[in-house]
């Protein structure tokens, strides 16, 4: 029923030898090699006018801000601006291309652009023929485009937290550190990046107490108990082993999980630990010549950092249902496609073959916390949020869009010309749809107002962008006129305004951003 991603006897005539299309098919066939040409591909999609979009109200504040510290070199983390990874990294992009539309969206282009290669993390766990449809998916959804083309955390979260998980499974398959290790690292900047990354541990969580269910289900009948659930492989190390080796074995895992918990911390502390260049009080770089302030510089980057969070609280205070349906509204938008198949490969995985896979439905269970979960957290309607939705559905989805291509693949190859052309039906239907989306939401109408991907703080005009430099330069030498959305509103200011902006701005520099939403307060902690 499923069909097979192993090779079928061809009985349709060749125009090639046998030998030459043999090695023509398996070199095409080769997941890593389709895989690779998707991630370039979605490359090639994320950057392509990436500058071109006026930049969005969030956008523009925050990059006006990494702009400040960049010519500063004083930020202390504050919640309203989420998580540090930005700040830092687009800090030294904009110092190397200046300030602008495209070197904002860059890095945020890039991670987004690379998350199908993640897919390869999970080939031990999914058919070759999963693997590409996994990784096609993650290159084409049009809210994950769409968002790869916006300066925001939520695509790179996404993105490092699915390669985390990918190195936890590979770790898991070959008990190689190296996995472990890298699979640390991509956690902790997923809280490097935005503070939903808890999120993301609650849902691990609960999809993971619902797939030791499933252990303890299956094993039931076997009258295993508890212990059923335990891997076989780590059950078998215990009995084999006697006592001392079992307690070196316990050792060696706790050194290791030690190396694991210092990796963490010490890439959250260089992140978040402030930096107050110029300025009294602790700062990360100022420690390494006055070592006496490391202590409050860790203190500041842990203990600090986790208080301003906790003491920051958001306007979710709202009915549920309203927001609710907006997401089931941008899912029908940006993602029908995928959320079908999603449903559907997870009833096939769990209704066929010997056993669910748990990659197929961790990746449901955590896809639909997500979709219940969030409109309860958000405190505005935003699409990007079911970026967090989208992605660990794109695992179950990848089961279908991969049976139906095995369909029309084995009904072809038995002359079953039915099935062929029912597949390739259903996936050109898939490819009009996810395409139609792709071409209308980010590329035709991606600052409409009634494309449903586009957020409210989005100008629609295309006339916002400065027309050229040189009244932003003239401004910063004289201090004495205000750069509008063009050269030709540029007007003397009537209040010269008190600090000037920093250098390498001059896509921001007219727009009348304040650091904090709904009030005029200066660009000072809090």
């Amino acid at each position: 029923m499923q069909g097979s991603d192993t090779a079928q006897t061809n009985t349709r005539s060749r125009s090639l030898p046998l030998s030459e299309e043999s090695g023509l098919l398996a070199r095409f066939a080769n997941p890593v090699s389709l895989v690779l040409l998707i991630t370039i591909f979605a490359l090639a999609l994320r950057f392509v006018d990436l500058g071109a979009r006026v930049a969005h109200q969030d956008e523009a504040r925050v990059a006006y801000w990494i702009a400040r510290y960049a010519e500063t070199g004083v930020w202390y983390y504050r919640p309203i601006v989420h998580g540090p990874f930005l700040v830092h990294v687009n800090s030294i992009l904009f110092s190397i291309f200046g300030a602008n539309d495209f070197s904002m969206r860059l890095v945020v282009a890039l991670l987004g652009g690379l998350l199908p290669l993640s897919a390869l993390l999970f080939r031990e766990r999914l058919r070759p023929s999963e693997t590409v449809a996994l990784a096609a998916l993650f290159a084409l959804n049009p809210i994950l485009l769409y968002y790869s083309r916006f300066m925001r955390n939520d695509v790179p979260l996404a993105a490092v937290m699915v390669f985390a998980l990918g190195f936890f499974v590979r770790f898991s398959d070959t008990r190689k550190l190296r996995y472990l290790f890298l699979g640390v690292a991509s956690f902790a900047l997923g809280f490097t990046m935005k503070e939903n990354a808890l999120l993301y541990v609650a849902c691990w969580v609960g999809a993971g107490v619902l797939l030791y269910d499933h252990r303890l289900f299956l094993r039931r009948v076997g009258n295993e108990g508890i212990a059923g659930a335990i891997p076989p492989r780590i059950r078998n190390r215990i009995r084999a082993n006697d006592d001392q080796s079992l307690a070196l074995s316990i050792l060696l895992g706790l050194a290791v999980a030690l190396l694991a918990i210092i990796e963490f911390f010490v890439i959250i502390i260089f992140f978040y630990a402030p930096r107050s260049q110029g300025q009294s009080g602790p700062g990360l770089w100022k420690a390494f010549s006055n070592p006496g302030m490391f202590p409050d510089v860790i203190g500041s980057a842990t203990v600090g950092t986790w208080n301003e969070f906790m003491s920051w609280t958001g306007h979710t205070d709202h009915p549920y249902l309203p927001f609710f349906t907006d997401f089931l509204r941008t899912l029908e938008v940006g993602a029908l496609a995928l959320c079908v198949l999603a449903v559907a490969g997870f009833l096939i995985d769990r209704y066929s073959g010997d056993r669910p896979n748990d990659v197929v439905s961790f990746g449901f269970y955590w896809g639909i916390a997500s979709l219940l979960g969030y409109p309860i957290v958000m405190d505005i309607k935003a699409a990007w949020a079911l970026v967090h939705v989208v992605v660990p559905l794109a695992f179950p989805a990848a089961v279908a869009l991969a049976l139906v291509f095995r369909w029309g693949r084995d009904g072809y190859e038995r002359r079953d010309d039915v099935s062929a052309v029912a597949a390739v039906i259903l996936l050109l239907l898939v490819s009009a749809q996810v395409g139609t989306a792709v071409y209308d939401t980010t590329y035709q109408n991606d600052q409409n107002p009634d494309n449903q991907l586009v957020q409210y703080a989005q100008s629609s005009s295309t006339d916002a962008k400065p027309s050229s430099p040189t009244c932003s330069e003239s401004r910063r030498r004289t201090k004495e006129r205000t750069c509008c959305s063009t050269e030709a509103n540029c007007t003397p200011a009537t209040n010269p305004p008190t600090t000037s902006r920093p250098s390498g701005t001059a896509a921001m520099a007219g727009l009348p951003v304040s650091p904090w939403r709904g009030t005029s307060r200066p660009l000072t902690r809090t």
